[in-house]
């Protein structure tokens, strides 16, 4: 089992864009014109109204929901563990993808 679970992992590593939601499960998207994110596509990917753009430690983008806290958003462990901020955590769902992905 434990095998599985880390083909699992290195499968998504691999993807170039994922959604991480608030429940642990990541899935893997692609942007819908197959080459950057526009924006009404990335609010949908992740339920929100106004995004916040973090650059990630592996130089890829964490695209989070600006409001999520006011809006008490459930905390997402698996993204902030990602995020790895020791005095913040991420809310609501993210997409983290390339810098060349975003527009």
């Amino acid at each position: 089992m434990e095998n599985v679970e880390n083909k699992k992992s290195a499968d998504l590593a691999a993807v170039k864009a994922k959604v991480i939601r608030v429940n642990g499960e990541t899935e893997p998207v692609e942007p819908e014109n197959g080459m950057d994110f526009q924006l009404d596509e990335v609010k949908r990917l992740i339920s929100c109204e106004w995004i916040e753009v973090v650059r990630l430690a592996d130089g890829k983008l964490m695209v989070m929901d600006e409001e999520g806290k006011l809006l008490r958003k459930r905390c997402n462990l698996k993204a902030s563990e990602i995020y790895n901020h020791p005095y913040d955590v991420i809310v609501g769902d993210v997409l983290v993808c390339n810098a060349d992905q975003l527009r």
